[in-house]
């Protein structure tokens, strides 16, 4: 267990949010389940929420490897099941088992709204979602929720996941006395400075517990007014010196397929970052025709059994030390517990480059025994990476990063926050202004205040989250299901608007697929106000997806 990361979890106490900031890899998550013991007995039980689903599931299976008792876990997120080597995870939509794993949308729906599984009641038991947070509360990866660079609307969506965390926050720690800690490895310094000053008006202290070398040390000296210095556990600074000798990183201005090409002189397994989900098919297509090596391809518009199956190929390939090549998007940025040769990365922004370069090399203790000097990491600047880092990331955060970056290959310090050129200097290019939502905050306080009026009926709590904020206490716009091949592919409201061509149409309507049946639906209705439209569906029967086209989903390379 590295020094700090339980000082900084049992800190943590009612009107005083503890935050804990460590390298990628350093261990935070897993010395939650190493010390599982000690903090059900502290806290009586944990809610453990994520960004992202596929953290969930990853976090079930790592929890278990660990040592973590299967009864003790569920887990509630947009998941058919989750199976680990025999055991079923069980699915808790109230979030009371002992440990409970979720995503920040599901946890905030069931404060504010209600649980999962009182969605399709008129007059829904909403003060049971408060009794989720009962125990100690975990926001982890906390700058992937808060991460600016990869809104579609930088301003809007932005401000609005600030406004729901620092308010979160603050109900938490304050209203309802629950130990909250965060934990985050890129949270930018000016975020932290303004969620610890918004915090402190509201009477809730905020403490910072540093896990970093000297560089990040500095960076984050002035974030709050409470601070305290670990810096680095001996054991893992101790690997600093021959990480520094023959960790190379290099930046590319070749076509990315020759750098993932080149990789092979002198790695087994590469894994490839691309931007969009339709790159990632493209360059996976091309290397496909290249090599005669394994290449997989994993991608958020996978189905969820599809997805399972590429990540048993990884462990089996990686468990074999078998030769292979994965190409993904941003969903294996963070939580993956793989260990890669070799990362080749479209440029991205800091915040995703960080957590890219994570991926290369992870177990830093095992593999500095045996490497030798060579470049872990390519950064891909060419004229297309950059293209398609555009289509998705702000203009201005890519060319801000171009202007940092060499081209050739030298040392970046990706791990430690050490070195003059580490990913803490990448870090503090990213142009970082934040402010809440006033009308989001407004939104949020009404809907605890009306957590006990049972007047106020579930339907018309959900329309006005229709209405006022696109369907999502989180995202801009609530996950659709799309049912594919007898399996799910969440989608976002956006695509589906820029995309319906794909969905099965009758007499101008969508067909949404129920546990007892069919149902149409106007398409504008369920895009307008898709939690009030779903929920008068789910009156009628359990609602399991949208029925799209036979032809849309390519069995080899999901839905694109």
């Amino acid at each position: 267990m590295r020094v700090g990361i339980i000082d900084a979890l049992f800190d943590a106490r009612p009107s005083r949010v503890s935050v804990l900031i460590a390298p990628t890899g350093y261990g935070k998550t897993s010395a939650v389940h190493y010390s599982w013991k000690e903090i059900l007995s502290k806290w009586g039980r944990v809610v453990h929420v994520f960004p992202l689903r596929a953290l969930v599931s990853n976090v079930c299976s790592d929890a278990i490897e660990r040592g973590f008792p299967v009864d003790l876990i569920s887990y509630q997120a947009m998941l058919k099941e989750i199976e680990i080597e025999g055991y079923r995870i069980r699915k808790s939509p109230y979030m009371f088992s002992p440990y409970a794993i979720t995503t920040y949308d599901s946890f905030l729906t069931s404060i504010y709204v209600a649980p999962i599984a009182e969605l399709s009641r008129v007059h829904a038991h909403r003060d049971t979602g408060l009794l989720a947070a009962s125990g100690g509360v975990l926001l982890d990866e906390v700058h992937l929720a808060l991460s600016v660079d990869k809104m579609d609307d930088i301003v809007g969506e932005w401000r609005k996941i600030l406004t729901s965390i620092v308010f979160t926050l603050e109900v938490l720690s304050f209203s309802m006395d629950r130990p909250t800690t965060l934990l985050t490895a890129t949270l930018p310094r000016e975020i932290l400075q303004y969620i610890g000053s918004n915090l402190r008006k509201r009477g809730v202290e905020i403490v910072v517990h540093l896990c970093l070398g000297q560089r990040g040390l500095r960076y984050y000296n002035d974030a709050a007014q409470n601070i305290i210095r670990w810096g680095l556990d001996e054991n893992y600074v101790s690997l600093y010196d021959k990480y520094n000798r023959i960790s190379l990183t290099e930046v590319s201005k070749r076509k990315i397929e020759e750098d993932i090409i080149r990789a092979l002189d002198w790695s087994q397994n590469i894994l490839v970052f691309c931007n969009t989900v339709h790159r990632a098919v493209e360059i996976y297509r091309k290397i496909k025709e290249t090599v005669n090596i394994p290449v997989l391809l994993l991608h958020a518009r996978l189905a969820e059994k599809h997805k399972e199956n590429i990540l048993k190929n990884i462990k089996e390939l990686m468990n074999n030390k078998g030769n292979f090549i994965l190409v993904s998007t941003q969903c294996l940025e963070a939580g993956a517990n793989f260990d890669f040769d070799t990362v080749v990365t479209e440029i991205a922004p800091p915040s995703s480059l960080i957590q890219r370069a994570g991926r290369a090399i992870r177990n830093l203790e095992k593999r500095l025994e045996h490497e030798d000097k060579r470049t872990q990491v390519i950064i891909n600047v060419s004229e297309d990476s950059i293209k398609s880092a555009n289509e998705v990331y702000p203009p201005e955060f890519i060319e801000a990063l171009f202007r940092r970056l060499n081209i050739g290959v030298y040392f970046i310090d990706w791990r430690f926050g050490e070195a003059e050129f580490s990913f803490i200097d990448l870090l503090a290019t990213t142009p970082c202004n934040p402010e809440i939502d006033l009308k989001v905050l407004s939104q949020l306080k009404d809907l605890l205040k009306i957590s006990f009026i049972r007047e106020e009926t579930i339907k018309n709590i959900l329309r006005k989250l229709d209405d006022n904020m696109k369907g999502s206490l989180l995202r801009d716009g609530a996950l659709i299901p799309l049912l594919v091949k007898d399996d799910i592919v969440a989608v976002s409201l956006k695509y589906l608007r820029n995309n319906k061509d794909i969905l099965e149409f009758k007499n101008n309507n969508v067909v949404a697929i129920l546990d007892n049946g069919e149902a149409l639906l106007n398409f504008e209705k369920l895009v307008q106000t898709p939690l009030s439209t779903l929920y008068e569906l789910n009156r009628i029967g359990r609602f399991l997806g949208l029925k799209v086209k036979d032809d849309v989903y390519n069995p080899e390379v999901g839905l694109i």
